[in-house]
């Protein structure tokens, strides 16, 4: 994982610097970090910092809630059909990867989704391919954290 960290940012500065145009970059790629990098990058810190059974689930919410929403942004079913994809997406990755009752995964699971779609809103500087893996594992982190100090059994 370090290794192929360490490509990808040499590849993307290398890129960056010499100005190369890759087919499928956006062209306002072309001076900054690619959505591929940011995505990498967030890979490379949700895997060091979380749980498979919160980084998954963000990964593939990420992978697939993305592309819907930039399909969906002008339909009449935005954003309730990939909420709901992303809520179904939290939900089957937390029930098999986690030894987690019910009620927590569905709780966890509308949390998740949800944010994962709000994350997807445009931000500064940072692409929302980070955005929609950080964001969500790091909320879903600190409540299974918050709830294990003060006891709540989620298991």
């Amino acid at each position: 994982l370090v290794v192929a960290f360490i490509i990808l940012i040499i590849f993307e500065a290398i890129r960056i610097w010499k100005k190369i145009s890759i087919p499928g970059f956006r062209p306002y790629e072309k001076g900054r970090l690619s959505a591929a990098a940011w995505a990498g990058i967030a890979l490379f810190i949700s895997f060091m910092l979380f749980p498979m059974e919160i980084v998954v689930p963000s990964v593939v919410a990420m992978a697939i809630i993305d592309p819907m929403n930039g399909e969906m942004r002008r339909s009449r079913y935005y954003p309730w059909i990939p909420a709901a994809f992303s809520i179904v997406i939290y939900f089957l990755g937390l029930l098999a990867l986690s030894n987690y009752s019910i009620p927590a995964v569905f709780m966890l699971s509308i949390t998740g989704g949800l944010i994962a779609m709000a994350s997807e809103i445009p931000h500064l500087w940072i692409d929302d391919d980070f955005m929609m893996i950080m964001v969500p594992a790091t909320v879903l982190y600190i409540i299974i954290a918050v709830m294990d100090v003060i006891g709540v059994v989620i298991t």
